[in-house]
């Protein structure tokens, strides 16, 4: 969902570009030009003011749009406010590109508009030509007056005659294609180095005065990090059980319930009798989850049972046994074996702990670099990464051929651009001196192969290439024409988005 989001927002501006068209001659005779900022103004651009119908419109489009990418995840209650904001951006980035198509001195005529009107099926009759009335009472629904709807739709086909024009500009060579191409299928195999520093050095207990001094003077930064795992420190009351379960059928009859009833007083009576609860489960239990294991669930707390479950397992004393109980899965024999207390782990109870755990890691990173600072060092006195990783007591690990990916992803290093670059900028046998940054892990690396791509697997990426780089090029261009409008608007106080007025606020 937020990768659908995100993308909208980005480039709403291409689903901005959803006119209907325009009009017939007989109904425009009105100018173009802008509008002033009326009252109860939603969003304002410049001259160009957006009330509560045009947001109304603008919104219905965006959840439209995002119910059919989300299909049943979409909630419109809960995405109420993203809806909003996405609506406004689209006013916002429709006028800009209109204002920036004008500017350039680009236009749209009557004519243009009469062929966009009579060409729609949507404003045909029966007998395939345009419908004057037909026309004329959709647009009074919708926009309350003509005139309103020309104004849209002219300057909806304004931002469609830049977009245009963009899509020429941003054309893409097969030689540029050929070798986006390329460089998406060539693959490469590096050898790395990752030193952990995610946990604290094993065996490390601090000196008394060293932990006495770390606790008086990282005290904020203790209290941060006990706060952010408060939930850890918050238990609430459990109980560890084993149970039997007889099952029984949703509409079980009398008479089957009264036999899985006496089934379970049997077993019952069994362990009573000094059987072994846990051997009984496993032979007569019904509960798939836990008949292997003896019938036992483990520490669970309320809320995560059966009502009927759980209020019979609290209410028992470690070491009893309940009456059969019934429940909507059928009859339990319940064994409780330990029942502990709600508590709340006060910040002075774990103080210490964390400090000891803090400069763990400190002693770990500083260890790690030492070892990373000395891979280094070799390198640049010649070593490869694999002989100097040896001479520290390390193997190296080899990746599988990788492929470039914007995240920079690797299996067994971690998601690093940077790495991922390093990796295709080396040549084979190179090793790096660089130690990256990863994840909380120190990483070197060496290129061991470069495998370059089948000329007939980059023959038939270079249109998929082609489209994609003409995308990126045109998304660049309408991206700073309307970041640049966009801050000179704000600048000048003629950027308003007024979404308290929809909002009652």
């Amino acid at each position: 969902m937020l990768r659908i989001l995100r993308e909208g927002q980005r480039w709403i501006t291409a689903f901005f570009i959803l006119a209907v068209g325009g009009g017939m001659v007989f109904y425009l005779g009105v100018g173009g030009g802008g509008r002033s900022r009326a009252p109860g103004s939603i969003v304002v651009v410049g001259d160009e003011s957006f009330g509560i119908r045009e947001f109304g419109r603008a919104r219905a489009r965006r959840q439209s749009m995002l119910e059919q990418q989300l299909g049943a995840d979409f909630d419109a209650r809960e995405m109420s406010d993203t809806l909003d904001q996405i609506a406004a951006q689209s006013l916002i980035e429709g006028a800009i590109l209109s204002q920036q198509a004008s500017a350039l001195g680009m236009a749209v005529s009557k004519s243009e508009i009469e062929r966009s009107i009579s060409s729609l099926p949507y404003f045909q009759g029966a007998d395939g030509r345009f419908d004057p009335a037909g026309f004329k009472k959709w647009v009074e629904y919708e926009f309350g007056t003509q005139r309103d709807f020309i104004r849209e739709q002219r300057s909806m086909m304004l931002a469609n005659k830049l977009m245009r024009t963009l899509t020429e500009i941003a054309r893409v060579s097969d030689g540029e294609a050929r070798q986006a191409a390329t460089r998406r299928l060539e693959q490469a195999q590096i050898a790395f180095v990752a030193l952990s520093a995610r946990s604290p050095a094993a065996g490390f207990e601090p000196d008394p005065e060293a932990l006495k001094a770390f606790l008086a003077s990282r005290d904020a930064e203790l209290r941060s990090l006990y706060e952010s795992r408060s939930s850890l420190y918050d238990v609430p009351e459990q109980v560890r059980a084993r149970h039997i379960l007889l099952s029984l059928p949703e509409n079980a009859s009398p008479e089957q319930e009264e036999a899985v009833h006496q089934r379970a007083i049997e077993i019952l009576g069994r362990i009573r009798a000094g059987e072994d609860f846990a051997a009984l489960a496993k032979e007569f239990s019904e509960d798939p989850g836990s008949a292997a294991n003896g019938g036992d669930l483990g520490f669970f707390a309320r809320g995560q049972m059966v009502k009927g479950f759980e209020d019979a397992a609290f209410a028992l004393e470690p070491g009893t046994l309940s009456e059969p109980v019934r429940t909507e899965y059928g009859y339990h024999i319940i064994q409780v074996e330990e029942h502990r207390a709600a508590q709340k782990r006060s910040f002075e109870d774990v103080r210490e702990a964390l400090a000891k755990e803090l400069m763990g890691l400190e002693v770990a990173r500083t260890e790690k670099q030492a070892i990373a600072d000395r891979i280094a060092e070799a390198i640049r006195g010649g070593a490869s990464l694999e002989d100097a990783a040896r001479a520290e007591g390390l193997s190296p690990q080899r990746s599988e051929r990788i492929q470039r990916r914007p995240d920079g992803f690797i299996p067994g290093v971690g998601a690093s651009p940077a790495v991922m670059a390093a990796a295709f900028n080396m040549t084979p046998g190179q090793s790096s001196d660089r130690v990256f940054e990863v994840d909380g892990s120190m990483v070197l690396i060496q290129l061991l192969e470069r495998i370059e791509p089948d000329a007939a697997a980059v023959e038939a990426a270079v249109a998929q290439e082609r489209s994609l780089l003409a995308n990126q090029k045109q998304e660049a261009y309408i991206s700073t024409w309307i970041n640049q409008a966009r801050e000179k608007l704000a600048k000048d106080g003629d950027l308003v988005v007024n979404l308290a007025a929809i909002r009652g606020g």
